[in-house]
């Protein structure tokens, strides 16, 4: 059963309770900044499902001054 809800879409009232927006393009703007993927609709509403709020995207972390910079191998 959670699974299923995972996939569901995030009510916009929930939407605005979560990131204190109103405007589809401030909530974008939040989410993304949170590592929190989104997407705009043709319609211009913010939507994402409950498994991207409760899954953020991990790369947005600052990685560890001790790491070498592996992109220059």
């Amino acid at each position: 059963m959670a699974a299923e809800l995972d996939y569901e879409f995030v009510p916009d009232d929930k939407l605005v309770e979560f990131t204190g927006y109103s405007r589809p393009a401030e909530q974008s703007k939040f989410l993304s900044r949170h590592g929190i993927f989104n997407t705009l609709t043709r319609e211009g509403k913010c939507r994402l499902t409950w498994y991207h709020l409760n899954h953020p995207n991990l790369t947005t972390q600052r990685s560890s001054a001790n790491e070498p910079d592996f992109s220059k191998i």
